[in-house]
């Protein structure tokens, strides 16, 4: 049952006869002793005021970021953030956005709920943010295919990881590549999506008893450098781009996929900070639907 002390911030409590401080009927152990007779797991005693929980979680998703960590690779600067525990850090970003809001006592409860029921998906998941930015100026990047193609995940063997979420939508254009090798000419057909900013996100399983190190490589991304202007003082800096008309040049298209970006994560250094107070408690009481 659902009760709350004010409209914004809300309050979940136990039996109107426990939120009263009645005693129970004759004959009958009342409050966790009966639970604990009955051999279950006894429910969070007393009122759990959402007030006082409003202050002191604000900041808490940002604090389970626990690891962060930058590379560079041909104008590529690519940062990852791990969230070891993404159910807790989902609640907590949910919670955050939902105290922003006057919901009433039903509404409130519906979102509560809701917000459980999308997030259980993260139960026993770590979290990777991964965000890449091009440095831009004669520098044009690209990826070749799609964002979950670019991401290797490795610990004692590759590790499965769920979907990638981003708001960033590929849009490939077919481009013509004009290869000049020593030896050879070639023209290539690439389809390929232009970025500046990026930013996805991925799961993988996760335990606290994990200790494995882990790998992320970021693969096959694509740097295109416009020499035309070098071009004019040396033959031999073949490379350029003319954005209007989709076209490269190139002397060897393999030369224009920059080496991967890696980073090396630790597991056994990851601590999930504490919750503050009564965050638990909140979980409790959504799990158990009261």
């Amino acid at each position: 049952m659902w009760c709350l002390k004010v409209v914004v911030a809300a309050s979940l409590c136990g039996s109107p006869s426990g939120a009263r401080g009645e005693d129970a009927p004759k004959g009958k152990p009342s409050g966790n002793s009966a639970a604990q007779e009955e051999g279950k797991s006894p429910r969070p005693k007393g009122r759990l005021d959402l007030n006082k929980l409003r202050p002191s979680i604000k900041g808490y998703a940002e604090k389970l970021k626990v690891h962060s960590d930058e590379q560079e690779s041909a104008g590529v600067k690519a940062s990852v953030r791990v969230v070891p525990d993404a159910f807790r850090y989902q609640m907590a970003v949910g919670f955050e956005e939902l105290e922003k809001a006057s919901y009433g006592t039903l509404e409130l409860e519906k979102k509560l709920k809701e917000l459980l029921l999308k997030n259980k998906k993260y139960k026993g998941k770590a979290l990777y943010l991964v965000s890449l930015s091009s440095d831009g100026g004669t520098n044009h990047h690209f990826i070749q295919s799609a964002l979950k193609n670019h991401v290797v995940f490795k610990g004692k063997s590759n590790k499965t990881i769920g979907s990638v979420s981003s708001e960033y939508k590929p849009d490939f254009v077919a481009w013509r590549v004009f290869e000049q090798k020593a030896n050879e000419r070639n023209m290539l057909s690439k389809k390929l999506s232009t970025f500046t900013k990026l930013a996805f996100e991925f799961t993988s399983d996760w335990k606290e008893s994990d200790k494995d190190p882990l790998t992320l490589s970021l693969i096959h991304l694509v740097r295109v450098t416009d020499r035309r202007e070098e071009q004019k003082k040396d033959y031999r800096a073949f490379e350029g781009i003319n954005p209007s008309l989709k076209q490269i040049s190139s002397s060897d298209w393999q030369s224009q996929i920059i080496p991967a970006i890696t980073f090396k994560l630790y597991p056994g250094k990851w601590h999930v900070p504490e919750a503050p107070p009564g965050f638990d408690e909140l979980l409790v009481r959504l799990e158990e639907g009261g």
